[in-house]
Parts: structure tokens; C-alpha cells; sequence
């Protein structure tokens, strides 16, 4: 008796378990048809979050409301059965058809694009050419379009359907969301417009090796622009289309010709000299505001393992580290 009132439990919970798909999978099917008239690209990234896709294709209009096109995938089991890749997506799909539509192998793979922090348009023109894209193309529309210190370090994933312009403007509007980002978050704690805080930016970027230190070489950039001295920024010596990436030298220093050469005037460079990563971008937004920092106006390589600085308040200070670490005299 109990083996039979059991075996119609179950027969009732399957039963109710599949009314509850099958009003579901209704639910969604009744409640939106794609309203795009023709093909739609659609790209999804390797780490990018179910969640993050529904929210896309529901701001694209492909889809209706998030929250049921998540319960319908979870019902279906597809929820984590989304392949990454580009996509083209055909007019007038349903949610779940939609849905299952992204669960098949996309029509263009895509493959690993990574602009490192700090790099700058050469070198970002190099590693694009490595992809097969021309270098000059490149460099024109970073350059005419001044994108420079507004391209966003990061993974992107491309596709051969991808063109230069496409790229840079991904990496463009990764930067804008970032930078807008972090500016509501951290404040400012200078009177600087946005385009001089990507500049200084971009120099607390290639002066910085251990992260935790990004803070302490903005205050110092920050100290000596208030009082007035020139910034003397090794980086900026060397910010040529024929010394991008080198170690500076006492030639790249005395350089008249290069007007990024920040030991050649007071202020800030002209423009970025590198695209800034988060943790330069928050550290010009927020420097140190340790005391000591405060009156901190030179630092230098230590040069013994560690990839830090020593900082210093005077000149005489400085010149006695230089000779402990860049000389190896006490």
C-alpha cells in the first residue's frame, strides 16, 4: 500500500514538475519575439557571466525580461551551456529559441587580444600587427582621434570580422566606462581636468612596478607641479616613435626635440605618454595622503630585488640615494 502511494507521489511531482517547465517554457515564448529585422552580431566573451549576456541581449532588445529568460534557461538546463565566440543572430527568434540559438558553436570563433597596462600606441600598434592588422592604420586612428592614454588595457576577444576601428573603439569605450567609473567612486583631490589627470595617469603608470606604490608617485608628481618644479620623469624621455620601450639614456634625457621630454619644462607632458591600467588611474584620483608623502619630491629606483623606490624630501636626500642604489656607494 505505502509502495503504491509512493510511486503516485512521484507520478504527481513529475506531473506538476512538468506542467511548471511547460507553462514556463510558454510563459516565455508568449511573452516576447525578437523585434530585429535583420541579422544581428552578437559577441560573447570567454569570462564573461550568463547573467551579463541576458542583460546585454535584453539592452540590445533581443530578448524581454531578464528574470524570465534566467528562470527558462535554469529550467531548460542551458544556463550554462552558452558558448562564447560571435555570433550571428537571426531575425525574430523567440527567448528560449534565442537562447538555445547561443548554445550551438558560434559562426566566428574568436581569439586572446592583450594590450598590457602601460603600453603605448606603438606598441599597441605592434601587438595588432602580430594579429595581422596594419601597423599605420593603426597608429592613424589612434592619433587622429587622440586615443592615446584612452584605450583601455585589458583581454578582448576579436574576430577575424573585427577591424581596427572596431578594436580601438572596444578598447575606447572600456576606458570611458572605467575612468567614469572610478571618478564617481574615488572623487578628485585636484583641480585637474579629466585629460591631465589621463596624462599624469599615464606617467604614475611606467614610473610604477609594485602596485602599492602608485599612491606615494602621484603624491610626489602632485607636490612638485604645486610648487612649480619640472616633473623629470625618466618615461617621458624616451616617449619616441624610435625609443618607445627602451631604457632611457643621458642622451634621451638632454633630447631638446622630444616635447613629451618632461626635463625640458615646468608641467604636465602634452598628452599621455602610455594607456593607464585601474591602479594608476585610482592612484591620480586618490595619492597619498600619508604625511610624510606630503613633502616627498624625488624618488628613485632602489634596484636590489624589491622593484621599489626610495623617496625623498630634499635634493641632498636624493643625491645620497642615487649614489647608495644607482652607484652602489653609502
Amino acid at each position: 500500500m505505502k509502495r503504491v502511494a509512493l510511486g503516485g507521489l512521484i507520478i504527481m511531482s513529475s506531473a506538476v514538475i512538468w506542467m511548471v517547465h511547460d507553462l514556463v517554457d510558454r510563459t516565455v515564448e508568449s511573452r516576447f519575439e525578437g523585434t530585429i529585422a535583420e541579422p544581428v552580431r552578437f559577441r560573447i566573451d570567454p569570462n564573461e557571466t550568463f547573467q551579463s549576456v541576458l542583460k546585454r541581449l535584453s539592452e540590445s532588445n533581443l530578448i524581454g525580461l531578464q528574470i524570465t529568460a534566467k528562470l527558462w534557461a535554469k529550467w531548460a538546463g542551458i544556463d550554462k551551456e552558452i558558448k562564447h565566440g560571435h555570433f550571428q543572430i537571426p531575425p525574430k527568434l523567440t527567448t528560449p529559441d534565442l537562447l538555445r540559438f547561443l548554445t550551438m558553436p558560434p559562426a566566428e570563433p574568436s581569439w586572446r587580444l592583450t594590450i598590457p597596462e602601460g603600453f603605448n600606441r606603438w606598441q599597441i600598434a605592434d601587438v595588432l600587427q602580430s594579429h595581422g592588422y596594419d601597423r599605420e592604420a593603426v597608429l592613424h586612428l589612434i592619433e587622429s582621434n587622440a586615443l592615446e592614454g584612452k584605450l583601455f588595457p585589458s583581454v578582448y576577444f576579436i574576430s577575424k570580422r573585427d577591424t581596427v576601428s572596431t578594436i580601438l573603439q572596444r578598447m575606447h569605450h572600456q576606458f570611458e566606462k572605467e575612468f567614469n567609473s572610478l571618478k564617481a567612486k574615488f572623487g578628485r583631490q585636484s583641480s585637474l581636468p579629466d585629460d591631465d589627470i589621463v596624462t599624469l595617469a599615464s606617467m604614475v603608470e611606467k614610473e610604477t612596478i609594485v602596485a602599492e606604490e602608485a599612491p606615494m608617485i602621484a603624491r610626489v608628481f602632485y607636490n612638485r607641479l604645486q610648487k612649480k618644479m619640472k616633473l623629470q620623469s625618466d618615461p617621458t624621455y624616451v616617449y619616441t616613435a624610435d625609443r618607445y620601450g627602451q631604457k632611457p639614456t643621458k642622451a634621451d634625457r638632454l633630447n631638446k626635440k622630444n616635447p613629451y621630454n618632461t626635463d625640458n619644462f615646468v608641467g604636465l607632458p602634452p598628452g599621455p605618454i602610455a594607456n593607464p591600467g585601474r591602479n594608476a588611474l585610482i592612484a591620480t584620483f586618490q595619492p597619498s595622503d600619508d604625511p610624510k608623502s606630503m613633502k616627498w619630491l624625488f624618488f628613485v629606483a632602489k634596484r636590489d630585488g624589491s622593484s621599489r623606490h626610495f623617496f625623498s624630501k630634499t635634493y641632498r636626500d636624493h643625491k645620497k640615494a642615487i649614489r647608495r642604489y644607482l652607484r652602489g656607494k653609502d
